[in-house]
């Protein structure tokens, strides 16, 4: 995914671009790179599963790091909008989100809060955080204004740009996120159970 992601900045660097990387790591079924598997077992003498999710969340982590690095040598990084994010909260067998209760597969805040994080040079404060919360709807209206489009004023938006927590000139009005996630796969686990 990486490799294929690389190969785009590099022939899209002189226009505008979109690139959307869904990584399939770090989804079922557990499988990480064999060398990077042993490194964490004897690192961490992890039951298996863990080293193995462990070698993936390695194995995106080094992927991201090296689109930062090619938009960096491309001198893209200052024009240039990163946003990394997860769908859902981690895998419960193998992560832990605590404090938070639950985990993927859930409405507890361990499988709905997830990270965000944002890098453009110069419009976004490097170490900078907040709590204001945000939902995907939001990521529409956020890139258009970012992009300068004109969205009609007709034109329906389920999400709010968050553009101004981005830019530190504002927050985002208080509003009621709904969460739809109809898989129940909750109602198989005890709450007593690992996955609490």
């Amino acid at each position: 995914e990486a490799d294929e992601a690389v190969m785009f900045l590099r022939e899209s660097a002189g226009g505008p671009f979109f690139l959307q990387l869904a990584n399939y790591a770090v989804h079922t079924p557990l499988q990480g790179k064999p060398e990077l598997v042993e490194a964490w077992r004897a690192e961490k003498g992890e039951r298996e599963y863990k080293a193995v999710f462990a070698a993936m969340v390695q194995s995106v982590d080094e992927g991201v790091g090296r689109i930062i690095d090619t938009l960096d040598q491309l001198g893209l990084a200052e024009n240039t909008v990163v946003i990394f994010y997860s769908d859902n909260g981690g895998f419960g067998p193998a992560t832990s989100m605590l404090p938070l209760r639950g985990s993927k597969g859930m409405l507890y805040e361990g499988g709905i809060r997830v990270p965000l994080i944002v890098r453009w040079p110069g419009y976004v404060e490097p170490g900078s955080v907040t709590n204001e919360p945000v939902i995907g709807t939001d990521f529409y209206p956020t890139l258009a204004e970012i992009a300068g489009a004109n969205l009609e004023s007709d034109h329906i938006l389920d999400g709010t740009s968050f553009l101004p927590v981005l830019r530190e000139t504002g927050e985002i009005q208080a509003r009621d996120l709904v969460w739809h996630f109809p898989a129940y796969l909750e109602a198989d686990r005890s709450v007593s159970g690992p996955w609490r």
